[in-house]
């Protein structure tokens, strides 16, 4: 079962299909359902139910990220953007050594002179394939390699403490605020 939730802030092709499935597939009635205005009580329930969470906002666009957060709280698996508090707290699964606890996409990001800048045309472009790509090993976790599946289940609820406030706050106060004194 897939829930999809999130606002069609730009009139998006995938809002219109996410829309079509939920209303005009009938071999998807139940099984997919689009949510356009998710509230606190979905994001409970995605925390709490979800097997898989992906986390897919454009590029340097995120939030803080709380929604991985909830969902490493209950072991839950995420799959999400190499940006902002996606990778303080997700280490990307490591098919060779069995480690991490979720899985990280690209950023979708370039540099340009001193600043990155969203990389819109690569995140349409590439976000889909690499999102499957994703999907497809974790599904193969979950159905065929149950320990693997469940290790990683494992190390995604140990990665829950490093986003408490007082560890993010530790981390901040060490990486940044340390480093804004020491250039002042």
């Amino acid at each position: 079962q897939v829930v999809v939730g999130g606002p069609n802030l730009e009139q998006d092709f995938w809002i219109s299909e996410f829309r079509r499935w939920t209303t005009s597939c009938p071999e998807l009635f139940g099984r997919f359902i689009y949510v356009p205005i998710p509230d606190i009580d979905l994001l409970r329930m995605q925390a709490i139910g979800a097997d898989i969470c992906l986390n897919i906002p454009r590029p340097l666009e995120e939030a803080c990220g709380t929604s991985q957060q909830r969902t490493q709280l209950n072991g839950g698996i995420n799959i999400a953007l190499r940006g902002a508090g996606f990778v303080e707290s997700i280490t990307d699964y490591n098919e060779e050594t069995g480690e991490g606890d979720g899985f990280l996409l690209d950023s979708y990001t370039k540099q340009v002179g001193n600043e990155v800048v969203a990389d819109f045309k690569l995140f349409y472009s590439k976000a889909p394939a690499d999102i499957f790509k994703k999907c497809e090993i974790a599904a193969r976790l979950y159905y065929f390699e149950r320990n693997k599946w469940k290790h990683m289940m494992y190390n995604s609820y140990l990665a829950s403490p490093k986003v408490t406030a007082e560890a993010v706050e530790l981390r901040y106060a060490d990486k940044a605020y340390n480093l804004a004194i020491e250039r002042r």
